[in-house]
């Protein structure tokens, strides 16, 4: 379906976030009414969103029954993270009404070469790393960043891409979900489990990442982490070219981490390259893996080692991953609120070899906690683990009950007080370490609220100290 084929038709956008409003001036710009669906009220919804309805005098069917009017429409642009039920997709398809979404357009109608990123955790570091890494290259490439990094809609720049420029698209499962295109190359990292208050099963996460090589044709590339069986299952899928990247076993194509030596050792068509990465900035041996993934793509799209190597000393990360946001009396803070499941939480707390004062908790999506509480519980340098939230409580408890033998505070229902309790259990020369190993939305609107806010609790305590 062209944009020309899409003025004729009844279009109605669904989900009036981030995408839904990038949606609604894409069509605007083209001359296409649309209809915005949401579950919010309309006496819930923000000042952006009232203007845009005013601005574009759109059709709006706000709150409870949000979805009732679908059926008058012919195509329906799903925002991610708006979970239909199976029978609600029927009666869609029943009604022969077009179920598509912003990604889905942006893929068919780009003429530029895609790469995307999906991963349970890293893919916006990578993304990030990997448009530094490409921009700096001068390629006599665009490059664009987008996605689910939440830089530019891609819908803001579509109509000026060309057939030479470079999409990093980071991609979460919700955006991948039901696409029926894949990007010309495909990187998969840690794929582990997550998300599980939105996906039925870890099976049915693990295969709404697929579309990332699923439908790739031979000219594309696949590039996966076979050190997690899941992006394995994922990377093998399609019939792109593989590349493999591993910190553990040999490779014939792709990215070996030498964890000993900090060298990524880069092995394509062409030529193999020594990478030295002890120089870099971003902590933890984890970030070696979204390194290495963005330093292979980079490789393959011809950016030359100096560049990649300069790029990746140079690179400092992103907000609230591992991020050093501050170091009073002899106490260093990290931001680390991206990391929602026990998995990034653990390779957070690897990053270090100081003390720790380890921040517990959040909002409660199902996930499983009992490798963490066995892993925390022979950490060696963990020094203390405060709970709080949701999840807080439930970790407090099991690690009671395991007769965990270091410090253990709370379960704290405010925030600001489980922020108090880990300055007062730490001193000189320890580490203080929000990764939460849970969502925020118990207390906080999103992750990076919840960072910004421990940030500011810290600046806080010692200004009146």
């Amino acid at each position: 379906m062209t944009i020309d084929e899409l003025k004729s038709k009844k279009v109605a956008v669904l989900g009036f976030g981030h995408e839904g409003q990038a949606l609604v001036r894409y069509f605007s710009k083209h001359g296409i009414p649309v209809s915005v669906h949401d579950a919010k009220k309309h006496s819930e919804i923000n000042a952006t969103q009232s203007k845009m309805v005013s601005e574009y005098k759109l059709q709006t069917h706000f709150g409870e029954n949000y979805l009732d009017n679908l059926s008058e429409m012919e195509v329906v642009f799903k925002s991610p993270g708006i979970n239909l039920s199976d029978q609600f997709k029927n009666t869609l398809r029943e009604k022969e009404i077009f179920l598509t979404s912003q990604t889905a357009w942006f893929f068919k109608h780009c003429p530029s070469k895609i790469i995307g990123i999906t991963g349970t955790k890293g893919k916006g570091t990578t993304s990030s790393l990997l448009f530094e890494m490409l921009t700096a290259g001068n390629l006599s490439n665009k490059v664009y960043l987008t996605g689910n990094i939440g830089k530019e809609s891609p819908l803001d720049f579509l109509d000026q891409t060309t057939s030479d420029d470079f999409i990093v698209f980071e991609l979460s499962s919700f955006q991948l979900e039901g696409l029926e295109q894949s990007p010309n190359i495909g990187i998969c990292l840690m794929v582990t489990e997550d998300h599980l208050d939105y996906h039925p099963s870890l099976d049915l996460y693990h295969q709404a990442k697929q579309s990332i090589t699923k439908f790739q044709g031979t000219d594309d590339i696949a590039i996966y982490n076979i050190d997690y069986p899941a992006s394995k299952s994922i990377g093998v899928l399609g019939k792109g070219q593989k590349f493999e990247i591993s910190k553990s076993k040999a490779i014939s194509l792709g990215a070996r981490i030498d964890l000993q030596t900090e060298q990524i050792i880069i092995t394509t068509n062409s030529n193999a390259v020594k990478i030295d990465v002890k120089n870099r900035i971003i902590r933890g041996k984890h970030n070696l893996e979204n390194i290495a993934a963005a330093s292979l793509a980079a490789t393959i799209l011809g950016v030359s080692n100096e560049v990649i190597t300069q790029t990746i000393q140079n690179f400092s990360g992103l907000p609230h991953r591992l991020e050093l946001t501050g170091e009073f009396d002899g106490i260093k803070f990290y931001d680390d609120s991206i990391a929602t499941n026990p998995d990034t939480a653990l390779a957070g707390l690897a990053a270090f070899s100081e003390p720790v004062t380890l921040l517990l908790g959040g909002a409660n999506k199902g996930l499983d906690y009992t490798n963490l509480i066995s892993k925390i519980s022979q950490c060696e340098n963990l020094k203390a683990v405060v709970c709080f939230g949701q999840v807080g409580e439930l970790l407090y408890s099991a690690l009671n009950d395991s007769g965990f033998q270091k410090s253990l505070e709370g379960p704290f229902l405010n925030f600001d007080e489980a922020v108090k309790s880990a300055i007062s259990v730490s001193t000189k020369g320890d580490v203080v370490l929000l990764s939460p190993a849970a969502t925020s939305f118990d207390m906080f609107n999103s992750y990076s609220e919840r960072g910004d806010a421990f940030k500011q609790l810290v600046k806080n305590h010692y200004a009146q100290s």
